[in-house]
């Protein structure tokens, strides 16, 4: 199960560690590599990476070379530099942030041993067969530690966990939690993982609300007060800045600091969660956002060309432009999760109506009916529930003369959902036991999921300020204070061109016309012509856009513990929310600042 990527990466550095080239990595570097490239499953010499790594340096330094001569080469140039770092970087990068994905998946396979547990006679079979139901990444941890032990790495299992827990050195969380599983306690290592969770949850919520406000200061604070003084600042320090270095700055240089800022914040707590949806190779559909986007870029460009005087109401036309390319986005993104969308949120609805099946369930197998029998009557019972539909498939199966192991089996493929999958494995595990033993573990399954539950609804409530607060800040303060910014912005242009144009055809003599005094209005004179209305608008739309995506990205991380489907849905909805009032914003700002425009334009010939 070692990801694509990572083959391909594995493959790239094995072919250049043929090359004679010395490896520049000292032994600390050597080792931060081993250890995150463990994190992609991936057994890889640090060596190689160093001189892969080298190799593309050793091109970067002749591009630039070539490029004294030919300045093209620039551009190949910077192509090799990012190879260089992307070689060096990518283990750290990718295993940093598999990590922390497991972090979170961590308590679904303590939840699975546990469960498991109460009819297996090992701690080494409950991991066995936990192991078949957990999700990417942590399934491949697991898998590997099972792996490792059956070719005699380790003595037993235990000594893989230990080995597993020294990994987790910088989380004494989940390392104390192995450790008590380790001596054969699940339950106890699942209680004291969900009570130390919670205080890890009641520190990272203090840390979070500092983190918000520095993330405030760098999404919204500075790019208002610099988008807000940039046109005067350009005009009257005649510094004729190409539109490039603008867009560069804003739409590339501030969003970038402000996903480092978001990255750095998710790894360093991210909650537990217990629900998983594997959406399978689902994220080449975002491929399409790469033509979307230079589709739209040549449509903008070439429109541009085209508004390039100083008229506030340009904004507005820029503004239909930007629409555009939000359009294109949410096609994007709508196209990873349309056609499961339904299904998705079908499941995260029976995960949350566990609770009450398994209570009904219970309620009639304390009353002597079977297995099968107890199973028909709960989904006519839950009718209306999204669990229901899974027992009627169930017993749909079961009247195909199918064997019930083999009818659940078939039934759960659908909903592919690691938590109900262990769930009814454990049910048909115990079945033979008598319907007695078979009450009693319903009993336990209730116990562990209504613990796991309280515990992650005291985390939500723990994060829901902090979450409620990037809520407001995504969809009403960014859309609405950069929606304002256009406007000033551009109204302040305008009076400064105005001026200009009058102090330019001015005949000093008859300097008594206006009710300003001279002096002060050539302080506000245009030595040089600066960005016009159209490329604000969309400096400050592409902005909007990069920020919203963002910071719905860390929402989603937050709130929904990373999970891929979620965070497009959040991106969407955001998206199309703030987009929305920002445009309507946007309107309202041009029309009211061109009619103040109008009123000082008359006064200056007062």
């Amino acid at each position: 199960m070692i990801p694509w990527h990572a083959k391909i990466y594995y493959y790239i550095t094995n072919f250049l560690s043929y090359l004679p080239l010395p490896s520049f990595l000292n032994e600390k570097e050597k080792e931060k590599i081993k250890f995150y490239a463990w994190e992609l499953g991936l057994e890889i010499d640090p060596n190689n990476v160093g001189k892969a790594s080298l190799f593309f340096i050793l091109l970067a330094m002749v591009s630039a070379i070539v490029s004294l001569f030919n300045i093209n080469f620039i551009f190949l140039t910077l192509i090799f530099l990012f190879l260089a770092l992307y070689v060096y970087y990518y283990p750290i990068i990718v295993g940093k942030s598999y990590r922390t994905k497991k972090e979170t998946q961590f308590l679904l396979f303590l939840l699975n041993v546990a469960m498991f547990y109460e009819v297996l006679p090992s701690i080494d079979l409950a991991i066995y067969n936990s192991a078949k139901h957990l999700p990417f990444p942590i399934k491949l941890d697991i898998e590997r530690l099972l792996w490792y032990t059956n070719l005699r790495y380790f003595e037993s299992i235990s000594d893989a966990l230990e080995f597993y827990a020294k990994r987790w050195k910088e989380n004494t969380t989940i390392t104390q939690a192995l450790f008590i599983l380790i001596n054969k306690n699940p339950k106890e290592a699942l209680s004291y993982y969900l009570e130390q969770s919670y205080y890890r949850m009641l520190s990272f919520s203090r840390e979070l609300k500092s983190s918000v406000e520095i993330i405030n200061m760098i999404g919204i604070v500075l790019p208002i007060m610099t988008m807000t003084l940039l046109p005067v600042i350009i005009g009257i320090l005649a510094s004729e800045v190409p539109y490039i270095y603008l867009f560069i700055f804003y739409d590339i240089v501030l969003p970038t600091i402000l996903l480092i800022l978001s990255k750095f914040v998710i790894e360093k707590k991210v909650p537990p969660t217990i629900f998983s949806y594997n959406p399978g190779k689902r994220q080449y559909r975002l491929l399409i956002l790469v033509p979307l986007f230079f589709l739209w870029l040549i449509i903008f460009l070439n429109a541009s060309s085209h508004y390039k005087e100083y008229k506030m109401f340009n904004s507005i036309v820029s503004l239909a432009y930007t629409f555009l390319l939000v359009l294109f986005l949410l096609i994007g993104f709508a196209l990873y999760f349309i056609d499961i969308y339904s299904l998705y949120n079908k499941i995260k609805k029976m995960v949350n109506q566990l609770i009450i099946f398994l209570e009904t369930l219970k309620s009639y197998v304390s009353l002597g009916y079977s297995l099968e029998r107890a199973l028909s009557l709960t989904s006519k019972k839950l009718q209306g529930l999204e669990i229901a539909e899974l027992l009627y498939n169930i017993e749909n199966k079961i009247n195909e003369n199918k064997p019930l192991d083999i009818a659940v089996k078939e039934a759960l493929k659908k909903y592919n959902n690691p938590i109900i999958e262990t769930i009814f494995d454990i049910i048909i595990a115990n079945y033979n036991k008598g319907l007695t033993s078979l009450s009693e573990l319903l009993d336990s399954l209730l116990d562990y999921l209504r613990k796991v539950n309280a515990a992650l609804e005291r985390t939500k409530d723990l994060l829901s300020e902090a979450i409620s607060e990037m809520k407001m800040q995504i969809i009403m303060l960014i859309p609405v204070m950069l929606g304002i910014i256009v406007g000033i912005g551009n109204f302040m242009i305008s009076i400064m061109l105005l001026i200009t144009n009058i102090m330019k055809s001015f005949d000093f003599k008859s300097a008594g016309q206006f009710s300003i005094p001279l002096d002060v209005l050539q302080m506000f004179m245009i030595k040089k012509e600066t960005i016009n209305p159209f490329m604000y608008q969309a400096l400050v739309g592409l902005y909007v856009i990069a920020s919203v995506i963002i910071l719905s990205i860390l929402l989603n991380s937050i709130e929904n513990s990373k999970d891929p489907i979620s965070e497009k849905i959040v991106i969407v909805k955001n998206l199309a929310i703030a987009f929305a009032i920002y445009s309507i914003i946007v309107i309202i700002t041009i029309t009211l600042f061109q009619g103040l425009y109008e009123m000082l334009k008359m006064s200056l010939f007062s």
